[in-house]
């Protein structure tokens, strides 16, 4: 728990891996006061964050928006290592971004 602007509020860190390698550590901000909503964080620009939020109703489903949000993280540090794999071991083979 962490003092806020507006009150009380909640810091949660999700940390990303692949293949059993820590990567990266994302960070959200919450306040819960009246109610729970991600006041800063540093996921992202292409992740949903606002759909994935309303989706799971933050105000209830707090661990599910987390579970979710996880999942994505997970899945963008993954590829983005499989490409950084797949241009050190394949220096032959040109990947376009």
């Amino acid at each position: 728990v962490v003092k806020t602007h507006q009150g009380k509020g909640v810091c949660v860190s999700i940390a990303t891996g692949y293949e059993g390698v820590y990567l990266d550590t994302y960070n959200l901000e919450m306040d819960t006061n009246p109610k729970v909503r991600i006041i800063r964080h540093n996921i992202p620009p292409f992740i949903p964050l606002d759909t994935l939020a309303e989706q799971s109703d933050l105000q209830t489903g707090i661990r599910t928006f987390l579970d979710t949000l996880s999942q994505h993280l997970n899945a963008y540090v993954g590829r983005r290592q499989q490409l950084k794999l797949m241009k050190e071991q394949h220096k032959s083979v040109e990947v376009m971004e």
